[in-house]
């Protein structure tokens, strides 16, 4: 079965609503580069791609941090209404639980503040949210370095998003690439199979008898 994320990016392929362009980026209001622009005039001529929603209620417009109570309120609207609802939010497993209730179709945890590049400030709680909720969770907002999208999705995330750290790196073509593969990478590790971790002492990983025959 394809996931969410999978079929969004497949529907704004397809339409041809994202541009790329590594080698020339492209300039944002807030003079940031970004490598790539999704045209909105076209997502919104296609129904199939109106009824995706990302919802980011914020109050607080120093840190931008998401507000749960009201972001559940309008998921729950938005979903009785028929939208697929992607919401953004302050990792919380009880405000997770009641998003999932409320029709949401994934969840959008915050690793530390948008726009900061502080990376997984909130890594406990995302972890739980991953452990728990039965829904995508996609790290959303403050994946500062590709190390750190790595160690997303080893955790069991099912995507990352990453604007700043792309947009204000020196070489923005190369860090896109770099984003990519560590993304990869650290997909492809968790459904291997992560190794233990001793919580105390160490454990040998060669044999201590027989090996000086």
């Amino acid at each position: 079965m394809r996931t969410l994320e999978k079929l969004f990016a497949e529907k704004l392929l397809k339409i041809k609503a994202i541009k790329l362009q590594p080698a020339n980026p492209f300039t944002w209001a807030s003079g940031w580069k970004s490598p790539f622009y999704c045209d909105n005039r076209k997502t919104l001529s296609y129904p199939s791609l109106r009824n995706f929603v990302k919802i980011e209620i914020m109050h607080d417009a120093k840190y931008l941090l998401p507000d749960n109570y009201e972001t559940v309120k309008a998921t729950e609207i938005l979903a009785k209404e028929g939208f697929v609802v992607m919401p953004y939010m302050y990792p919380d497993l009880n405000v997770a639980r009641d998003l999932q209730n409320a029709g949401a179709a994934c969840v959008m945890p915050l690793a530390s503040p948008i726009g900061s590049n502080n990376g997984l400030s909130t890594k406990a709680f995302i972890q739980i949210l991953i452990d728990e909720i039965d829904l995508p969770i996609i790290v959303d907002a403050g994946i500062g370095k590709p190390s750190q999208a790595c160690e997303a999705m080893e955790m069991g995330a099912a995507a990352v998003m990453a604007n700043t750290a792309i947009a204000t790196a020196g070489n923005v073509p190369a860090m896109a690439e770099a984003f990519k593969k560590a993304i990869e990478a650290g997909r492809s590790a968790y459904l291997t199979g992560m190794g233990r971790v001793l919580a105390r002492g160490g454990s040998a990983s060669d044999p201590l008898t027989g090996f000086l025959r």
